[in-house]
């Protein structure tokens, strides 16, 4: 069939008619039905007493689709960032910066430096072991975890700071590190492990599964595995394992029994039911192909559509769920700096406020220059324990200290200090909350900040936010030039007046080329259409045999009615002409074609950057999709987008976590003390240092290093902006309330202490919220700043909105303080009047004949011009929207790599404090105590008991960990991820230690892995290690896998020693396998 969205035919020789395919046709049903219910779950929530009556129009439906899709990309982008930044304290683990505390294993193995602070946010149970007098003894610096060998530990203190794993070690220690999650409460951990030995559960591992998941108390786990050995109940029961585990586990076996049995009675019952039910199902899909006119053997089944539909919701919220867990768990470090927990360094800000106190392993962690600061003689000092961050005051500093923890700051915040914190990003080199500014102002960029953020974006040589706040009031420029503030802008930012200009002219230019352009394809447009008619007179004189007068060529829906000779005939004949196409069609309207070509046309782009990014990757091309599938393939993306997208989520909600050493002081070793007198306060040396080189300088120096003075100086940040930056150095974010309040000063100290991401989380959020009250100051503060595109978009704005702006109060004194910006945009406002006049006349003609075309279009079509948008629009949204995915995607992925710089610190040791030792006597890992007691409550308890705080015993030992777990470990707690290699090495470890040591996202991570990577050659390890940490869910996942493969699995080597070793296991897979067995019987 001839479809006009993946036909392969030119364009001009498809009937002009809107023709799909039965694939194309069952695509757009289900992408239809979807959307629809999203919005109908959008309305019932907003208005729960609404019916279904007010769910939106289905011809909205690819419309909605693609406007979702932006938006859920948008989201992805912003959180795979988030993510990226809040990763980066992995680095004051690897690299062993700024340590407080040695974690020893149990076995005599060498102990792993870690953090105190990181280690008493991940976990209360460490917390708890760490403000113990035991721990704070000078003499014993260390706590030891016993159940965990060198590697274990490792693997345990990576996932604390990262978030995550490397499948190596999730495979490895999955089961070790669950234990530890469930013992030292790390919930993250704990779901993690449970992920993994889910994703991986099969026949070899279902029995372990099980165990671990009841070892643990993990009820989820434990139904999955036990389902997934009732299902594979042969396999199990006859496997080598199944002996050991019913004489280790009777009471498992009991239970696996029991499941058997239940289930064999269910499917019993519901045997009748369910043959009442497909033949139901059958008849209504026969009706549903008859009704739609597609043929049942020539298309797919529709009906599937929705439940495919519903299936990737379902992963979809599973996906996110996990991201938002491991957004959380990395945010959840913001409370070592709001507590000050083991708080080792004061940040003061440059305004004589008072300093914050804070950890050198997170500052330097998450900024180079703060990570040089703290490496500085100076820094290191004792009687100079302080960073200063001169540039800005007690509230611009706790802003950008709360944002280096969590990642984040809060709108108000954020509003107030986002040029602020911009500057300190480009200054302490913190990409992320660069980012974050950015896009705050972005998002906030109007005719009343625009000038602000065109001059932070300059000042902060920010090119995007500035390119973004010149467009922007180019595009406002009327209201701009002639407000008060213009005049004093163009006086003190000549430059940028200037560049306002060129803007300006470049864009009259691009105008005059555009309307050009466009003249010219309607031109040829109706060349084309006038060949496509004459083709049609030929073909009708062809078939008719005579030579008739065609003076009239009219379309109505699919029927053509000729005039003159054919009127004639017709009347005699009593019939009408029709020019039928030659296969069966499924008709749809103008609305869904356009948008449906839309999708098809956005998923082959999409197709074809992949397929280039696979050739420079050494990928073959060779399996690019075919364009007649692109609705199928754009489902298939957006599910596999979704899943990604939550996965990346609950990575940020990780690495964020480690702002919690800062919100709660944990382990803190140095001061930031703001500039304007106000209190200092107590950060982390190394995440400093990780997040900006200036921070790193400063910590570094020997006026830093100086004990009498451990503190450092953020001059420009009062208490509230120092806060801030601190916030977002600790959590690659800061909540909206900051952000608005202190997105200009968070802006100049990100451009200051040149910390990238603060610079693009300013630009972003000015972007964002950029309008008429605030453009003039993110116009303003992106020139400051030298933020290029953030002056841009805020020019570009006020130019859009240039008559609020002139009125505004602020335009005044902007006017005064910048002559150069008012200069540029009273030229760009000119010569945007001067392009309106010159295109007046243009613009009409070029309306009318837009007008003409569209009308002849919709005739052809059978389509009315009034009840229908115009679909050409699609293309164009569907472009505008790829700009913004890939914007979003730009700035996740940008604050993603902010987060995993922190892992610096640990590999190069920069402003260590502890020595994490392993069980094995292997040698031990610098690390800081910050951050370990960010990642887990029981790593936070260990540090802050007495005996851990004893300068003399300055190590905490994880003896279930070997060195190269603990290195694992620690690289997580870090980083929040892992190389595929250590954790297929480490999991099991890892999961125990995750369980024990309660770190959640590690526990997650590892379950994911084992869940990923079940097979019958490792499920009853998988099921060992999740009834071992009490994983219901990854047990039963096992469990039930064993059960499908319970024939390789009984017959495997390994199922002996499991049978042996978990009796109680084997017992639950045999009680499985027969419930499995007679199930089938049964329905057979």
């Amino acid at each position: 069939m001839d479809c006009c969205i993946c036909s392969a035919l030119p364009y001009i020789l498809r009937p002009p008619r809107n023709t799909i395919c039965g694939a194309c046709y069952d695509g757009a049903r289900s992408i239809i039905t979807l959307t629809n219910k999203f919005d109908c779950e959008k309305v019932s929530d907003c208005n729960p007493s609404n019916n279904f009556s007010s769910s939106s129009n289905s011809t909205k439906g690819f419309a909605n689709a693609l406007k979702w899709i932006k938006e859920m990309k948008e989201m992805e982008e912003m959180q795979n960032e988030k993510i990226s930044y809040l990763s980066e304290f992995a680095m004051v683990f690897k690299d062993q910066i700024h340590t407080d505390i040695q974690v020893k294993p149990g076995k005599n193995e060498p102990s792993i430096p870690a953090h105190r602070a990181l280690l008493a946010a991940r976990s209360s149970i460490f917390r708890n072991i760490l403000d113990s007098d035991e721990c704070k003894a000078p003499p014993n610096h260390t706590i030891t975890l016993p159940e965990l060998n060198h590697e274990e530990l490792s693997s345990l203190l990576e996932f604390l700071y990262r978030g995550s794993l490397p499948r190596e070690k999730i495979e490895r220690h999955v089961y070790t590190l669950s234990v530890a999650a469930d013992k030292y409460e790390i919930p993250f951990l704990g779901r993690f492990c449970e992920n993994y030995m889910l994703g991986s559960l099969s026949t070899s591992n279902a029995l372990d599964v099980l165990e671990i998941s009841d070892t643990c108390s993990n009820q989820s786990l434990k139904d999955t595995a036990l389902n997934f050995i009732v299902r594979n109940m042969e396999d199990v029961v006859f496997s080598e394992r199944f002996d050991a585990f019913a004489l280790k586990n009777p009471h498992l076996t009991v239970q696996i029994t029991r499941a058997s049995f239940m289930e064999i009675r269910n499917k019993r019952i519901d045997a009748k039911s369910i043959v009442t039910l497909t033949k139901k199902i059958d008849k209504e899909n026969s009706d549903d192909n008859k009704s739609s006119g597609i043929s049942s053997s020539s298309s797919p089944n529709s009906a599937k559509g929705l439940g495919k539909a519903v299936q990737w919701v379902k992963e979809m919220k599973e996906y996110e769920e996990l991201q938002k867990e491991r957004i959380n768990y990395l945010s959840g470090i913001a409370v070592i700096l709001s507590d000050g927990i083991h708080t080792d360094i004061e940040v003061k800000p440059g305004k004589d406020g008072p300093s914050i106190p804070a950890h050198k392993a997170l500052l330097a962690a998450r900024s180079s220059m703060f990570q040089n600061m703290l490496d500085s003689d100076e820094c290191e000092a004792p009687p100079n324990n302080t960073l200063t961050v001169p540039e800005l005051n007690h509230d611009e500093l706790s802003s950008l200290l709360e944002f280096l923890y969590g990642g984040s700051l809060e709108r108000e915040k954020i509003e107030r200090h986002v040029y602020t914190l911009l500057v300190a990003a480009d200054k302490y080199e913190i990409p992320f909350l660069k980012r974050f500014c950015e896009s705050y102002m972005l998002g906030s960029l109007s005719t009343s900040n625009a000038l602000d953020v065109l001059e932070i974006s300059d000042t902060c040589s920010n090119q995007l936010l500035k390119d973004t706040a010149l467009n922007f009031i180019i595009r406002n420029m009327e209201d701009v030039v002639f407000s008060e503030h213009f005049e004093a802008f163009a006086l003190k930012n000549p430059s940028l007046t200037v560049q306002i200009t060129k803007a300006s002219f470049t864009e009259m230019r691009n105008k005059r080329i555009r309307s050009h352009l466009i003249l010219n394809l309607l031109s040829f447009e109706r060349r084309r259409q006038d060949v496509a008619r004459l083709r049609l007179e030929r073909r009708d004189l062809d078939s008719s045999g005579e030579r008739r007068d065609l003076r009239q060529l009219h379309w109505s829906g699919e029927w053509l009615a000729v005039s003159s000779v054919s009127e004639r005939r017709r009347e005699r004949q009593g019939n009408s002409i029709s020019v039928k196409a030659p296969y069966p069609t499924n008709i749809i309207c103008g609305v869904c074609c356009g948008d449906a070509k839309s999708i098809v046309t956005l998923t082959q782009k999409i197709d074809k950057e992949n397929s280039y990014d696979n050739k420079s990757s050494g990928n073959s091309s060779s399996s690019s999709p075919n364009s007649a599938k692109g609705l199928g393939k754009a489902v298939q993306w957006v599910k596999e987008m979704k899943k990604y997208e939550e996965l990346q989520k609950e990575r940020i909600d990780y690495l964020s976590g480690i702002a919690v050493i800062l919100s709660d002081g944990i382990h803190t070793d140095i001061e930031v003390k703001p500039g304007n007198g106000g209190p200092s306060i107590p950060a982390h040396k190394a995440l400093l240092a990780a997040r900006s080189s200036m921070f790193r300088n400063m910590l570094d120096s020997d006026e830093c290093e100086a004990p009498p003075n451990n503190t450092i100086t953020v001059p420009e940040l009062n208490h509230d902006e120092l806060s801030s930056l601190l916030e977002f150095l600790y959590g690659g974010s800061l909540e909206r309330e900051k952000t608005e309040r202190h997105v200009y000063t968070l802006l100049v100290a990100a451009d200051k202490y040149e910390i990238p991401f603060l610079k693009r989380f300013c630009e972003s959020h000015m972007l964002g919220s950029l309008s008429t009250s605030n453009a003039l100051d993110v116009l303003e503060i992106s020139d400051t700043c030298s933020n290029q595109s953030l002056k841009d978009t805020a020019l570009n704005f006020i130019v859009r909105n240039m008559e609020d702006v002139v009125f505004s109060e602020r335009f005044e004194a902007f006017a005064l303080k910048n002559p150069r910006l008012t200069v540029q945009i009273m030229k760009a406002l000119f010569t945007e009047m001067r392009n309106k006049r010159i295109h007046a006349k243009s613009i009409v003609t070029l309306t009318k004949i837009i007008d003409k075309e569209n009308s002849y279009d919709n005739k052809s079509s059978g389509i009315s011009s009034s009840s229908s948008p115009n679909s050409a629009k699609g293309l164009e949204k569907a472009v505008q929207w790829v700009k913004g995915m890939k914007r979003n995607e730009k700035l996740q992925k940008e604050r993603m790599i902010y987060l995993h710089r922190i892992a610096v610190i640990l590999r190069d040791g920069i402003h260590t404090d502890i020595e994490v030792k392993p069980g094995n006597d292997g040698p031990s890992i610098p690390s800081h105590k910050a951050l370990l007691a960010a990642r887990s409550s029981i790593f936070r308890n260990m540090l802050d008991s007495d005996e851990c705080k004893a300068p003399p015993n300055h190590t905490i030992t994880l003896p279930e960990f070997n060195h190269d777990e603990l290195s694992s470990l620690l690289e997580f707690l870090y980083r929040g991820i892992l190389s595929r290699e250590k954790i297929e090495r480490h999991v099991y470890t890892l999961l125990v230690a995750a369980d024990k040591y309660e770190i959640p996202f590690l526990k997650r991570f590892c379950e994911t892995y084992m869940l990923g990577t079940l097979s019958t050659s490792n499920a009853l390890d998988v099921l060992e290690i999740s009834d071992t940490c009490s994983n219901q869910s990854l047990k039963d996942t096992a469990l039930n896998f064993i059960v499908r493969n319970m024939e390789d699995v009984v017959f495997s080597e390994r199922f002996d020693a499991f049978a042996l070793k978990n009796p109680h296991l084997t017992a639950q897979i045999t009680r499985a396998s027969f419930m499995e067995i007679r199930n089938k019987r049964i329905l057979i």
